[in-house]
């Protein structure tokens, strides 16, 4: 029997008894998000004076998450991996050299889970914020936005996973934590390429994530 879908339109088909609670949650998320965009919005035009640098990020990868599963074929853990692409994509403002935050939104696999499925499937959906710490290279000469970083944040996240003997689907908030390196690009002061490793945990799920991509600097 179908079922509502879960908070940010990941689909389940399946039973879902918080279908409801889902949507109110949805609501309350999207305000925040809403809330944090405008703060960025209203420090741009300080940008002139403090000398901020507005940001945009935008990258794609692979991840994996290994779920507890009661399948004689799992793991000596009792554990299960699923691999599914993932996207990312990432905005804020870099008060000092090295210091930024922002917010940021993530999706794994393509949000439409069958949990009748015998096939793996981990699919899900995020929005949060983040604080990033760069080593700051252009005080050596280098580019600006390059070297290597580290980011903290929180996402709330929705998400399901099938192929398993206990399908799942939930909801909560939880925090993440990115190791990365920024490469210039030559001739293209305003642009890096980064490549970065992201680990969170989906409740009692295990999830890891490579991914590369570009960030704009304005």
């Amino acid at each position: 029997m179908a079922a509502a879908a879960p908070a940010f339109g990941i689909g389940v088909d399946g039973d879902d008894r918080h279908g409801h609670h889902r949507w109110l949650v949805v609501v309350m998320r999207l305000r925040m998000m809403g809330l944090l965009w405008a703060v960025l919005l209203l420090a741009l035009p300080a940008r002139a004076e403090l000398l901020l640098t507005p940001y945009m990020s935008l990258a794609a990868g692979f991840s994996w998450q290994r779920l507890p599963d009661n399948n004689p074929a799992a793991g000596s853990d009792g554990r299960t991996t699923v691999n599914s692409e993932t996207l990312y994509v990432n905005g804020g403002i870099e008060w000092l050299p090295g210091l930024s935050t922002g917010v940021m939104a993530r999706l794994w696999g393509d949000r439409n889970v069958n949990t009748n499925s015998d096939v793996l499937q981990f699919d899900g959906i995020s929005i949060g914020w983040d604080v990033t710490l760069r080593l700051p290279l252009e005080l050596a000469g280098l580019s600006r936005g390059s070297g290597p970083y580290w980011r903290y944040g929180q996402h709330c996240w929705a998400a399901a996973a099938a192929g398993i003997v206990n399908p799942w689907s939930d909801d909560d908030c939880s925090p993440i934590q990115t190791w990365g390196i920024n490469f210039p690009l030559p001739d293209s002061p305003d642009l890096v390429i980064f490549a970065e490793y992201a680990r969170t945990d989906f409740l009692d799920i295990e999830s890891r994530a490579v991914i590369a991509g570009v960030q704009a600097r304005f």
